[in-house]
């Protein structure tokens, strides 16, 4: 009976050890690669969110398109876009490619 009680203390030093170690192991962000392009004939701010939280901004003026570095997939992916800023007004898209008209 005391061996069955040693295994079974040692089956669960081993998983607690494992548990532990993983728990300290780090993944690599992924990055995906998305194309912003702006048609309109107005320059517009553009807004990145990645999981409800804002991944970063920048300006893009009319007729010209750039690649962003985004650390989700493209339905975790929202852009957002507005003349001023990215508040509740701004504009919303939600496409692989993203295109402002």
């Amino acid at each position: 009976m005391k061996n069955i009680k040693d295994i079974i203390i040692g089956v669960f030093a081993v998983i607690g050890f494992a548990a532990i170690v993983t728990g300290f192991t780090n993944e690599a962000i992924q990055s995906n690669k998305i194309d912003v392009e702006n048609k309109s004939t107005v320059d517009y701010k553009v807004c990145i969110y990645c999981y409800g939280q804002e991944e970063g901004s920048f300006n893009l003026g009319w007729g010209k398109s750039t690649s962003v570095s985004v650390p989700c997939q493209s339905g975790d992916l929202e852009i957002k876009y507005g003349t001023y800023s990215c508040n509740s007004s701004a504009y919303s898209s939600g496409y692989n490619s993203y295109t402002i008209n």
